[in-house]
């Protein structure tokens, strides 16, 4: 492995998705899940930056393209998971999530199977819009909770904050759900899309057999 910065932004995130986890379950809240919000988003960042300084700098590493997707797939489903603990485990949360479980599942599972020509599931336009709005949904999960926090203690108080917590929670709960039932659409484009190149090359295979 070669210590550059894109990888070493890279190892960052990845060390940074059990770190979401631990605090939200382990500090107090609302403080953990603002912690855990920040070391989110600034994680989400460097998934964008990493890519973006190993192209310009001529950086790329199989070691990089190897550990990216990883990095992103414990991120986004070890936020998720522990978020489906203070949700209650709505099912408007466990649906996509465990959609977006099992192409992360089946994704894998395919690359091994493919093994050297696993080249064919280079990662689409779609795998990246899908990861970038996974990120912006479970921020904006974060921020529900932070907002439904700041609505009980300021309840009450509306008019003397001037400001209605519950008009905010009510669009950041919505829209948050919205946002991660359209991350597991995409979610799920991407892993029929990988899952169909792949069959393909199994057929291709088999022609010559």
């Amino acid at each position: 492995m070669k210590w550059t910065l894109p990888n070493i932004l890279t190892l960052l995130r990845l060390a940074a998705a059990p770190s979401v986890p631990i605090i939200i379950l382990y500090f107090q809240q609302p403080l953990s899940y603002l912690i855990a919000l920040a070391i989110f988003v600034l994680a989400g960042m460097t998934d964008f930056i990493d890519g973006y300084l190993a192209r310009l700098w001529k950086q790329e590493t199989a070691f990089g393209k190897m550990m990216d997707p990883i990095a992103d797939k414990a991120m986004v489903i070890m936020a998720l998971m522990v978020l489906l603990l203070p949700f209650n485990f709505h099912p408007a949360i466990v649906g996509p999530t465990l959609i977006i479980i099992f192409r992360e599942i089946l994704v894998s599972g395919l690359r091994e199977f493919l093994g050297e020509n696993a080249k064919i599931l280079s990662v689409t336009r779609i795998a990246k819009w899908k990861t970038s709005v996974q990120i912006i949904a479970i921020s904006c999960l974060f921020l529900s909770l932070i907002t439904q926090f700041n609505h009980g203690v300021f309840e009450g108080h509306s008019n003397l904050m001037h400001f209605d917590f519950s008009d905010l929670l009510s669009f950041l709960s919505f829209g948050s759900i919205i946002l991660l039932w359209i991350a597991s659409v995409l979610t799920f484009l991407s892993g029929f899309d990988y899952l169909s190149k792949t069959l393909r090359f199994i057929k291709n295979e088999n022609k010559y057999d």
